[in-house]
């Protein structure tokens, strides 16, 4: 439709008095005009996360604008790519279009029949979607996942400290917990707690200037504004993150060693901590372990708060099993997930990949819904690669039994008070042990030690950091697993 950009153009202008710039940039800029017929004017949203923003905080706004514009009542429909079949609501509403006259407006006839429309409109539209794509890639917000909500985080011992501490940032930006400093191993949630973040504070506060980027795609930027761009370039460059209200950068162990990014990000941290804004970075190890670091960032980064989070426990993978099976057509038993749990361990990356290969394998399996244990076991084996199965009957006591034998302790030397090394490394391996190979709780295992669920997760968190520095005990561990799961 010819005049459908001059509507837009004519509503954000309008629009522009009312709101500060902030509100217009990143919440109506993104709006792409798609149709206009009879009352309603259909906007594409670009994103689940903007749709819903506009839909309760400026829909009224801009249909009283069409409204005035047009001269008669206007209606606002809003679409986004996250809609089910969006492509063919796309296609549909501007056929609809094209098959209506165009609009001609009152205030816009004579400034419109002065220029060859078709072709001028066309070049217009054309220009205003180059600069809302550039607009898009340089805007935090649709980098951010629509699934990675604080909502869609599954909560275990793993990771409660983490979540707890991100809820305090989301609650005082900039005032507790800065910066905050995530570490883990890779797909154990990191990414998902840093996006959910993003996403609690531009709900309960719009007008803040949020950005998630990743370490690399920072760097690329500003490798991009160094090499090739105006010394004005450069300055809005730095002015864009020195701006921010809230700065997330995933995984910024990438930097080490990157001596120009280093400096930037040392500057960018300094001028945000000293104007209390709120800085979230997130890596595979704590700060002092990462290698080429600088000194000085070191110590910045581990001026706020260092959490991790480790790998889910079993109670932890099943909850996320359950989570991910929620609206899913097909319903796997529970003892299909529990088998899941038991057997893809490394992280929650891993865990989802193994759940989707079996939902696929039932997926081919006709009468999957009426199949027994075993047949659905086959199944489950089959897309797992796992080709043999025995349910697990280790118990908290035959570890502790076996771990004893291993270094020659005593049955009763597991549960003293003694805070001899020589029995209680053995008496951590145990616990570590224990919840790794078994089932059973923290609490559970906490009663066979004498201990409560807190010693036993401390145990569990101290054997594997040693494991990862002492050959030593990485050997006894791996001897002692071996020994237990091939006997």
């Amino acid at each position: 439709m010819n005049d459908l950009t001059m509507i837009w153009d004519e509503v954000l202008s309008m629009l522009d008095i009312q709101l500060n710039r902030i509100q217009l940039k990143n919440w109506l800029q993104p709006l792409i005009p798609i149709a206009f017929h009879e009352d309603t004017f259909v906007l594409d949203s670009t994103s689940a996360f903007i749709h819903s923003m506009v839909e309760k905080k400026y829909q009224a706004d801009i249909e009283h604008c069409l409204s005035y514009i047009c001269e008669k009542p206007i209606h606002v429909k809003l679409i986004n790519p996250s809609m089910p079949d969006y492509e063919k609501h796309l296609a549909g509403e501007k056929q609809i279009t094209h098959k209506k006259q165009d609009v001609i407006l009152p205030s816009m006839t004579e400034s419109a029949t002065k220029k060859d429309n078709s072709q001028d409109i066309t070049k217009k539209l054309r220009e205003k979607n180059d600069l809302l794509d550039q607009q898009h890639r340089r805007n935090g917000y649709n980098t951010l996942n629509p699934k990675y909500t604080m909502d869609s985080f599954v909560r275990g011992a793993s990771n409660d400290f983490a979540y707890a501490t991100a809820i305090a940032v989301i609650r005082a930006p900039g005032k507790v917990y800065n910066p905050l400093f995530i570490y883990g191993l890779s797909g154990l949630g990191k990414t998902h707690l840093m996006q959910a973040i993003a996403h609690e504070i531009l709900q309960s506060d719009p007008q803040k200037k949020v950005l998630y980027i990743t370490s690399e795609n920072f760097m690329n930027e500003m490798i991009a504004v160094i090499e090739n761009g105006t010394n004005a370039e450069k300055e809005n460059f730095r002015h864009k993150y020195r701006s921010i209200d809230v700065l997330l950068i995933d995984d910024i162990q990438f930097i080490a060693g990157k001596k120009a990014t280093m400096e930037e990000v040392f500057h960018t941290f300094n001028d945000l901590k000293e104007a209390g804004k709120q800085i979230v970075l997130s890596a595979d190890k704590p700060p002092k372990e990462l290698k080429n670091l600088e000194d000085r960032l070191v110590t910045r980064f581990e001026g706020g708060m260092t959490v991790d989070i480790q790998q889910p426990d079993f109670e932890t993978r099943v909850a996320i099993l359950n989570h991910k099976m929620k609206g899913e057509a097909v319903k796997l038993p529970q003892y299909i997930l529990e088998f899941i749990a038991n057997n893809i361990t490394a992280n929650i990356r891993e865990l989802e990949g193994a759940l989707l290969r079996v939902l696929a394998y039932y997926r081919f399996k006709e009468g999957s819904e009426n199949l027994s244990k075993e047949e659905a076991m086959a199944i489950a084996r089959e897309a797992l690669k796992i080709e043999e199965y025995t349910e697990n009957k280790l118990s908290s006591d035959e570890i502790i039994r076996r771990v004893c034998e291993y270094y020659n302790l005593s049955l009763h030397d597991m549960t003293s008070k003694s805070r001899q090394g020589s029995i209680v490394l053995p008496r951590q391996v145990a616990m570590y042990l224990c919840r790794e190979l078994t089932n059973e709780s923290l609490v559970a295992i906490g009663r066979s030690f004498a201990r409560d669920h807190t010693t036993i997760m401390h145990a569990v968190d101290k054997i594997r950091a040693r494991m990862e520095k002492e050959a030593s005990i990485k050997e006894d561990v791996t001897s002692l697993v071996t020994q237990l799961t091939h006997t």
